[in-house]
């Protein structure tokens, strides 16, 4: 393979060895058994961290309409074909959170912390982070996302729906006709953009260049839109795994 690409015109040029420099050490720091560990983690612990999410958003009456529009977003992005089924289960097992036992809170507690530490795991290894923050250090910073996330993640949506109701995404502003499903579209990628920036900034234990995590968290919004809209379109083309699956066709596999 080495003698092939050798003999390529374009081999000795910058872009083509960084290009080659990206791909083995995407093979040299195992990112796809990375990758593998993630969605097994995230199928596990998806449901109690959206619970979690959930109730906090619900205990605060300023964020109440976020919820629904947070469940929206899951259908639209994630669930295209079977929102009905899993929009049931999700309220069912909402509804159901506000009777949860201490055992109950402190078992969905672990295991979004649980997912928390795989991905700050899986960071590390791939920044090559010998010393991971631990002990108490660890342990607020999980606590931090786990209470500030939701009220985040809840007032930008009741930001979102503002900008949407503003009669500048139905009329002329400043004589341009703007397309309002275009600006909620940008305004959706560029909340993306900012939420990989923080990962990329934030997770690794070391100092991570500005500049870097925004050009890294560019790069994977541009790719999650790209496989998002791949997702929605085989799920909304290719109905024969319904009759495989059965019931569980509910749940992307």
């Amino acid at each position: 393979m080495l003698n092939f690409l050798k003999k390529l015109p374009f081999y000795d040029k910058t872009w083509f060895q960084f290009i080659l420099f990206v791909l083995r050490r995407f093979e040299a720091d195992r990112c796809r058994e990375h990758a593998g560990a993630l969605t097994y983690t995230t199928l596990f612990a998806v449901v109690p961290m959206l619970t979690v999410f959930l109730v906090i958003i619900s205990s605060i009456k300023a964020l109440e309409p976020a919820r629904q529009q947070l469940q929206q977003l899951i259908y639209s992005n994630f669930l295209p074909k079977s929102t009905i089924a899993f929009d049931r289960i999700l309220n069912s097992f909402t509804e159901k959170s506000s009777n949860l036992t201490v055992i109950g809170v402190l078992f969905l507690f672990v295991t979004t912390v649980m997912m928390l530490s795989t991905i700050e795991t899986a960071f590390n290894r791939i920044w090559r982070v010998r010393e991971t923050r631990g002990g108490i250090v660890g342990f607020m910073r999980y606590w931090t996302i786990i209470s500030l996330g939701p009220i985040l993640l809840g007032s930008a949506f009741v930001i979102s729906s503002a900008v949407a109701s503003m009669n500048i995404l139905s009329n002329n502003f400043a004589g341009y006709e703007l397309n309002g499903a275009f600006v909620l579209w940008l305004i959706s990628f560029g909340l993306t953009i900012i939420g990989f920036f923080f990962l990329y900034w934030t997770i690794p234990n070391r100092t991570i260049p500005i500049y870097s995590a925004i050009i890294a968290a560019c790069f994977s919004a541009t790719l999650f839109e790209l496989l998002k809209n791949i997702f929605s379109f085989a799920m909304s083309n290719f109905t024969s795994y319904e009759l495989v699956y059965g019931a569980f066709a509910a749940i992307p596999i």
